[in-house]
């Protein structure tokens, strides 16, 4: 942490108006030096704020129909929470996987501001759906045109019970769905059947349809297999072993020339 120049407050603490050692006065003396330390600190939670909509409601003398003016987008209810509250409920509970109680309490704790545990739990249905509306078909779009794509399935527990869960990903996007093990739930994924780069993947048999690319083994797998074969006749599969140094060697070397931004 270091000391700002222009701190929100200042406190002046004036030197002692005689010296401590011998008692002589001080308060003539010019100051030669100023010692600053700075405390860094939140300011106090401010009240929320309060916004009425209030929209006008007029009969019609002709038909009698009620013509009322039309709330903003969002505004559903007679009394709700904002988009700067949900936002932060929903990064405690949805970014940070804070359990819901306890990130009422976090939030109050902070922001000074009452919150339901109902409220709170509500948010992973209303994220999933944004989510689904805008956020994923975006990265299905860039998944698409990525030249190198890595694709892997692993179980897990949805709606009560066991399902695979699928991924297709690279360095920055991941993008998971959950279903059996049939190539029409791989291809559900509406990103794998698309491809038309590298697929880096283990050898299960799901991917095989998937004509529409080259694929790749994924370098994890593939040092596992080579082990199993030299452990399991380590005398005569050396060349099992001499393979995984190579693979490893070359990665390493891979690894050092990209840091240094090496292009040859």
């Amino acid at each position: 942490m270091w000391q700002v120049e222009v701190p929100d407050h200042r406190i002046a603490i004036p030197a002692p108006a005689s010296c401590p050692g011998c008692a002589a006065p001080l308060v003539e003396v010019p100051v030669t030096v100023v010692r600053r330390r700075q405390v860094f600190d939140l300011p106090e939670p401010a009240p929320i704020e309060v916004t009425e909509y209030a929209a006008e409601v007029k009969p019609c003398p002709g038909c009698g129909i009620k013509a009322a003016g039309v709330f903003p987008a969002g505004v559903k209810s007679p009394a709700q929470y904002g988009p700067e509250v949900t936002a932060k409920v929903a990064d405690a509970v949805l970014g940070h996987h804070i359990p819901v109680h306890r990130a009422t309490l976090l939030v109050m704790e902070l922001r000074a501001v009452y919150l339901s545990a109902g409220f709170a739990a509500s948010l992973r249905g209303r994220a999933a759906r944004l989510l689904e509306e805008a956020f994923l078909p975006a990265v299905r779009a860039l998944l698409v045109t990525a030249p190198v794509v890595h694709a892997d399935e692993t179980f897990t527990r949805t709606a009560g019970a066991t399902r695979y869960l699928h991924v297709a990903a690279t360095e920055h996007l991941s993008l998971r769905h959950t279903g059996d093990c049939s190539a029409a739930v791989i291809d559900a994924g509406q990103v794998l059947p698309y491809l038309s780069g590298v697929l880096v993947r283990d050898g299960y048999a799901g991917y095989t349809h998937l004509d529409n690319v080259l694929h790749a083994w994924c370098g994890a797998h593939l040092l596992r297999d080579l082990r199993g074969i030299h452990e399991a006749d380590p005398e005569g599969q050396l060349w099992a072993r001499a393979m995984a140094d190579t693979l490893l060697g070359a990665h390493r070397l891979a690894a050092t020339a990209r840091q240094r931004a090496v292009t040859r």
